[in-house]
């Protein structure tokens, strides 16, 4: 799966293991690493149901958001984008055919 960030200071976080580490603990941190590196390892978001990933929908509508969890009380939220013309982001998630994602966030739950 493709997977693109929102904005530079994110990428650059979760590029390195050492920062991820620093900034969310050396637990969270794996965890982190090791979830984008499952989700680069898939071909669709369907896939992640083979590896246990429990995914939930965060936000309907024009641009849907996915939580991909890392431990539990902590997300990867992600939109998906699917098989198109313009690889656009679609009110409806299909989990077939979502091939890319971008990550949004790093958020925890309550």
């Amino acid at each position: 799966m493709d997977i693109d960030f929102e904005d530079t200071k994110l990428h650059r976080l979760c590029c390195s293991r050492a920062e991820l580490r620093r900034t969310y603990g050396q637990r969270s941190g794996d965890g982190i690493a090791h979830r984008l590196g499952q989700l680069a390892s898939v071909e669709r978001l369907e896939d992640l149901r083979w590896l246990l990933v429990h995914c939930r929908v965060l936000r309907r509508g024009r641009r849907p958001r996915i939580g991909v969890e890392v431990e539990p009380a902590l997300d990867l939220v992600v939109e998906a984008l699917q098989d198109g013309p313009a690889q656009e982001p679609r009110a409806v998630v299909d989990w077939k055919e979502a091939t890319a994602i971008t990550i949004i966030a790093i958020e925890t739950r309550p």
